[in-house]
């Protein structure tokens, strides 16, 4: 995140600041006068405060980045493109003596956890009370899938949100972008309905990242089961 603060401003930056500042003041005088009065005048001119709040920072965070990258050298670009995707941002891990035995601890205990969940379901279902279907009894087929279409992509990736993985190529808020993801949808239509009309889904799609995250910041993160297994698909 660029610097917002006073003291590292200077000339149009400082002036930015400043109006940042007394924007994000006067959101929050509207903010408390269209909660009081709850006159839909008083929400339209919140609404509109917002946006320039959102507006000032987003021309701020430009200017800071173009300032930056044409002095920055090899070493200093990627640094601004790593902070521009989040890629410096770590999660908490266990010590340990090596990554591959960190690793491997990880991998079975989450594997045991995944074990024992399954058999308290199993323990749990009811077996006096469920009726297995008859060997004779027909069993319908599923004989093909509804193969999609460029604008059912669409649909379904302007739906999700703009969160991006530690192993996306591309950045998911770049891809929702109108012209970009106009552009893709064929590709993107035809790496869909490969599967469905084949019949065969890749190996290597079946593979992915799995990232022990801490399920609350605070935890101790000495004990495994303060982890959660997050698996971002690894894209072939």
């Amino acid at each position: 995140m660029p610097p917002f603060g006073r003291s590292q401003l200077r000339g149009n930056h400082a002036r930015h600041g400043t109006m940042i500042l007394y924007s994000r003041r006067k959101r929050r005088q509207l903010g408390l006068k269209a909660k009081k009065s709850r006159l839909e005048v008083h929400r339209q001119m919140f609404a509109e405060q917002c946006q320039t709040v959102v507006k000032l920072i987003n021309q701020r965070k430009s200017e800071y980045y173009h300032s930056k990258l044409p002095k920055a050298d090899c070493k200093g670009t990627f640094k601004v493109m790593n902070s521009l995707l989040s890629y410096n941002v770590r999660t908490p891990l266990p010590p340990a003596t090596s990554d591959k035995i960190l690793a491997n601890e990880f991998g079975t205990f989450f594997h045991d956890k995944f074990q024992e969940m399954r058999q308290e379901l199993d323990r749990r279902m009811p077996t006096s009370t469920y009726k297995h279907p008859s060997p004779d009894s027909p069993v319908p087929l599923l004989a093909n899938f509804q193969l999609q279409t460029p604008s059912d992509i669409c649909k379904i990736i302007n739906k999700c949100t703009s969160k991006s993985c530690p192993v996306d190529i591309i950045p998911t808020s770049f891809i929702k972008n109108n012209v970009v993801l106009q552009a893709a949808a064929p590709v993107l239509t035809v790496f869909v309905n490969m599967p469905l009309t084949s019949g065969v889904f890749r190996y290597g799609h079946k593979r992915g990242l799995v990232t022990p995250l801490l399920k609350k910041t605070g935890l101790d993160v000495n004990s495994f089961s303060n982890y959660r297994p997050v698996q971002y698909p690894i894209p072939q």
